[in-house]
């Protein structure tokens, strides 16, 4: 295809006080208006279909906002966003069921929202049960399962679509030792046949081993993009500290 799969153009995201906790429109001690916080500044990013992109940067550099801008879920402030495709999104597994409901209602409910086929939809309920290995705890509420047990859950409900787009913050250490290897194992399959993908990642050698190309975020700003080895490496030998280059 012509167009890319994601493209982002002057894409800024910013969070008032209130959204983040802060109930005060004005500092009082200032008396000045509290500053909104950029989440990113205007970012220019294009993944092209059949293209990998690795997100890096220190904690709080904007990469999880980057994602959920990337897989639709947050909007952005200013900018124009383009998504041309199927996005499946792996993104905070610490949500996203029905706490009310049992494993298999959501299961349902997931295959309704994901738009799965219905013909497609007793091997979901498969894929979920196996994958997940819940067993009887799938006709319970999902409000008496564990943490663990809640995220073994999501990941198998989101995992079973081989998406056009794949979106991916490192998930790689779900739940127990047993299923964090098998989310690996899903995870590369997923990484390894998706037409596009974004990847964000604290790990280096990761972004290297699957990304042909690779941003460096800091502070909500693009700091550099270009091939994935190079970018890893300018972002190792400068301890993740830059000021962004224009």
């Amino acid at each position: 295809m012509s167009c890319p799969a994601i493209k982002l153009t002057s894409v800024t995201v910013s969070y008032s006080p209130a959204v983040m906790g802060r109930s005060w429109v004005v500092d009082l001690a200032r008396r000045r208006p509290r500053q909104p916080l950029r989440a990113l500044r205007d970012v220019h990013i294009e993944v092209p279909y059949g293209g990998s992109v690795g997100i890096i940067g220190n904690n709080g550099a904007g990469k999880s906002t980057l994602l959920r801008v990337m897989a639709g879920i947050l909007p952005a402030t200013n900018g124009r966003v383009e998504i041309n495709g199927t996005v499946t999104s792996l993104l905070n597994l610490d949500a996203g069921v029905e706490t009310h409901l049992n494993g298999w209602e959501n299961i349902d409910l997931l295959g309704a929202l994901q738009r799965i086929p219905r013909r497609q939809l007793p091997d979901f309920r498969s894929y979920v049960a196996e994958f997940s290995a819940l067993g009887e705890a799938l006709s319970r509420p999902v409000r008496t399962y564990s943490a663990g047990m809640q995220l073994r859950l999501i990941f198998s409900l989101r995992t079973f679509t081989q998406p056009d787009i794949l979106v991916v913050d490192e998930v790689f250490g779900v739940g127990d030792r047993q299923f964090a290897a098998k989310a690996k194992e899903r995870t590369t399959a997923l990484l390894t046949n998706a037409s596009s993908f974004a990847l964000a990642s604290h790990d280096p050698a990761l972004i290297t081993a699957f990304c042909t190309e690779a941003i460096w975020l800091d502070n909500g700003s693009l700091i550099k993009r270009g091939p994935a080895a190079d970018v890893v490496r300018a972002y190792q030998a400068s301890g993740g500290q830059a000021v962004a280059q224009q």
